[in-house]
């Protein structure tokens, strides 16, 4: 057990949640280090690699789904192309978008990524193995509640 767990029994989700995503992030970062990739490279990847046929998509889908701004998917994406990790070419339907998909090289990192994330995933379920449906939809559900919030919160300041 941690030592001095007593912050663990904070009766807010928010920090809980937040202790979550954290350790999940330094336990990929952690292993993935001789890529020298940082946690929104990571994920760029592998949502590259496991949302699209034929891997393509534009960089606003990473804004809209990562909730991050224009200015920091576009400095991840361009260090990763820079690695040989993604190519980016013109989208034939709109001239002023750019179609990224993973090279060879980045799908071999993604499936690693992927790799690395079950096993972290696969560790914090061991104690609730037959939970686990139930608890990714209540976060699901959680996650879709607060967007929606967002959402209200935004139309009401127009």
């Amino acid at each position: 057990m941690l030592k001095n767990d007593e912050w663990l029994n904070n009766k807010h989700i928010g920090p809980l949640i937040s202790i979550i995503k954290r350790s999940q992030t330094i336990y990929l970062n952690h292993n993935l280090q001789d890529y020298n990739l940082g946690n929104g490279q990571a994920f760029i990847l592998r949502k590259l690699y496991s949302c699209s046929q034929d891997n393509k998509i534009n960089q606003d889908f990473f804004v809209k789904h990562f909730q991050i701004d224009k200015a920091s998917i576009a400095r991840s994406i361009k260090k990763l192309e820079e690695r040989n990790y993604i190519e980016r070419k013109i989208d034939p339907n709109n001239r002023r978008q750019y179609l990224i998909s993973l090279t060879d090289e980045g799908k071999n990192i993604a499936e690693e990524i992927k790799r690395y994330e079950e096993e972290w995933e696969n560790y914090i379920y061991e104690k609730y193995p037959n939970e686990k449906e139930v608890l990714l939809n209540n976060l699901k559900e959680m996650a879709i509640l607060s967007l929606e919030l967002i959402e209200k919160q935004e139309e009401k300041n127009e």
